[in-house]
């Protein structure tokens, strides 16, 4: 009976198979969709345009069988869009644009569009809406910059690269990336200030350099599982950017990638990241939540710079190196644990953490660590890090560069005889610390140590020093009085700039040379004493001493660097020159060369002496409080801005004719006082008014 029914179905099958093939008359062993001869098929015939990913062609089918081939294939050939022929595709300055994937030409070529060439929309005011076909595998650089007016955009799945620039200073409101594209280029979406959410697929490899970096209004940005690299400024400046989603992929944040996006609260990095770029998140101000992922090694110079509400940080076991101020200014930071798998920490890393109180190295360390809250190297026994609560241990040697800089609630320091140097900026910007004694052993204090300390008010320098470097003692406004030991041999350049305390100094035969501006604007120096070894005198060395009224200067000077040393000192009143001195000489409170008789430098109340014979460069400039002023008639030549912004002096009188006068040689702007009128010159026999 089984048997039976089993070649009963078989039957009924070849039967049914039969019946078919006798409806065409298919030629047995002909496959489907294969052209074959005609028989008793009946055909229709459509011709099929290309699209986008497929070719076009004229397609016959079978109404009885639904058999089918194809005839007149066409392939497009491949179109660019550029400046040149965009109204090839149709374009003619419309607000509404959709490129067609394909087009037929009068000729009747057909073309697909496959790149938008550079520049090919440049400044297309008009254009509002942009739909790119799925054709389309590039858009080429600058395709639609500045195109002032462009808020849509979308681009097609077919698209593998954004070129640099390609959308930059456009009025995008949204762009979604989608997954085909691997490359965003260098400014993509540069500057597109209305642009407020970003989607990146997960294709995208690579973030160009600058990529969003000023598009103000972007408040979200989530980037794909395939991107592994975020460039440098990649959204750097954007303002408004709140919520960033990194995926795990991504393995370098570059330098400044997210620089000064001061909206953002909170960043999570994943653990696929391995290194941080320098400057990376800096200047986000609204930072407080940093989770760092444990693939991290490396957090470079400045990753996490002025945070300033970052409160706490968790340095994870796999991270080796710490560049550079990593973390400084972060305000709010109060407490920072390393591990023992950091090998190498860079200057400054917690430089103005004005509120770190705790620095925690983790015992097993093999190259630093902590004692008296300071983070120190092992090997050389320098302190490379301290904060408010520190003290400086007795075996340590050296302050590094930045150590305590911007430690704002420091009041007292006592350094240790151990230490041979105090580095660069060390003490810097430490506005409570009142008093510091640097101890006989210390050799080297480095340019800035301790500029900016408002407070301090009282400076001992210890005999070891021989130099005073640059800007060491800047702007310490509080200061009123310095003892510089007879060992010193120079005061560099600003030394003690801004010291608007300052009230006296004394030079010591010791000092051969005073650097350009070193005392410059201390307001409150009322005299300067310099003695007999001072060989140089750096240029306005002392301009802006406003209140300075006497400078003696020693018998060494022998060279006219310090003719502008002393300019803008308006209250000078008192000049005399060591009577030793071989160049120079004083007299009528006026410095003159020996040899030439020449008059290098007057004040208010100089009283130029017969015999002069000439009046140096810029002499008096500077004078505002000088009225008036008698040259006799020795004088040959004015040299050049001799009298500059005197802008009180009223009259010249002038020991001589008028013809005497006249035939003085001038230079260029010597009477420049800066004063609308120009002073009155009285001559012998009559006046000259300019």
């Amino acid at each position: 009976m089984k048997k039976a029914l089993e070649f009963a179905v078989f039957f009924a099958l070849v039967a049914m198979l039969m019946l078919m093939m006798a409806s065409c008359n298919v030629p047995e062993g002909n496959p489907p969709n294969v052209t074959i001869p005609e028989c008793d098929h009946n055909y229709t015939s459509v011709f099929v345009p290309p699209t986008a990913k497929e070719d076009g062609a004229t397609k016959h089918t079978c109404s009885k069988c639904g058999d089918w081939y194809l005839t007149d294939v066409i392939t497009p050939l491949s179109f660019t869009v550029t400046a040149d022929n965009c109204a090839k595709v149709g374009y003619t300055g419309q607000e509404t644009f959709a490129i067609p994937a394909v087009f037929q030409e009068e000729d009747g070529t057909w073309y697909r569009v496959t790149g938008i060439g550079e520049l090919a929309f440049l400044l297309c005011d008009s254009l509002v809406s942009i739909t790119i076909p799925d054709s389309v595998t590039s858009i080429g650089r600058s395709a639609f910059v500045k195109c002032n007016s462009l808020e849509n955009v979308t681009i097609g799945d077919s698209v593998i690269e954004i070129g640099h620039s390609a959308f930059a200073e456009c009025d995008i409101k949204s762009v979604t990336i989608p997954d085909s594209v691997t490359n965003i280029g260098d400014c993509a979406f540069f500057l597109c200030g209305s642009l407020e959410d970003v989607t990146i697929g997960n294709g995208a490899t690579n973030i160009g350099a600058s990529a969003f970096s000023m598009c103000g209004s972007l408040a979200s940005v989530t980037i794909g599982n395939g991107a592994t690299n975020i460039g440098s400024s990649a959204f750097s400046m954007c303002n408004n950017l709140s919520r960033v989603t990194l995926e795990n992929g991504v393995t370098s944040i570059g330098e400044s990638a997210f620089r000064d996006c001061r909206s953002l609260e909170s960043i999570i990095i994943p653990d696929s990241v391995t290194n941080i770029g320098a400057a990376a998140f800096s200047m986000c101000n609204n930072l407080s939540r940093v989770i760092l992922g444990n693939g991290v090694t490396s957090i470079s110079e400045s990753a996490f710079r002025d945070c300033r509400r970052l409160e706490s940080i968790i340095i994870p076991d796999s991270v080796t190196n710490i560049g550079a101020h990593a973390f400084s200014a972060c305000r709010s930071l109060t407490s920072v644990t390393i591990p023992d798998t950091v090998t190498d920490i860079a200057f400054g890393v917690f430089s103005y953490c004005s509120s770190l109180e705790n620095i925690i190295v983790e015992s097993g360390n093999p190259v630093y660590y902590s004692e008296g809250n300071c983070l120190i190297e092992r090997q050389s026994k320098v302190l490379m890090q301290g904060c408010k609560n520190s003290f400086v241990p007795q075996d340590i040697i050296g302050i590094s560069i930045w150590a305590f800089s911007g430690c704002s609630d420091l009041e007292s320091v006592i350094i240790p005889d151990s230490v041979i140097s105090i580095g660069e900026y060390a003490f810097s910007d430490c506005s409570s610390l009142e008093s510091v004694l640097i101890p006989d052993g210390v050799t080297s204090i480095g340019e800035y140590a301790f500029s900016d300390c408002s407070s301090l008010e009282s400076i001992t320098i210890g005999n070891g020093i021989t130099s005073i470097g640059t800007s060491v003692f800047q702007n310490c406004s509080a200061l009123t009085s310095i003892t510089i030991p007879d060992g010193i041999i120079g005061i560099c350049d600003r030394a003690f700039s801004g010291c608007s305390g300052l009230e006296n100094i004394t030079i010591p035969d010791s000092v051969s040379s005073i650097g350009e501006r070193a005392f410059e604007d201390c307001i409150s120096l009322e005299s300067i004493a310099m003695g007999n070894g001072v060989t140089s005198i750096g240029f306005d060395a002392f301009i802006g001493c406003s209140s300075v009224r006497s400078i003696t200067i020693g018998n060494s000077i022998t060279n006219r660097t310090f003719i502008g040393a002393f300019s803008d000192c308006n209250s000078l009143e008192s000049i005399i020159v060591a009577s030793g001195n071989p160049i120079y000489y004083s007299e009528g409170n006026c410095i003159i060369e020996k040899q030439s008789k020449t008059l290098v430098k007057g004040c208010k109340s100089s009283v130029i002496p017969q015999g002069v014979v000439g009046i140096e460069y810029a002499a008096f400039r500077y004078c505002t409080t000088l009225t008036s002023v008698v040259i006799p008639n020795s004088v040959t030549s004015i040299g050049k801005y001799a009298f500059e912004s005197c802008s009180s002096l009223e009259s010249i009188t002038f020991e001589g004719t008028i013809a005497q006068w006249n035939a003085i040689e001038k230079g260029e702007g010597w009477d420049w006082t800066d004063s609308d009128i120009y002073p009155i010159i009285h001559c012998t026999d009559g006046d000259i008014i300019n």
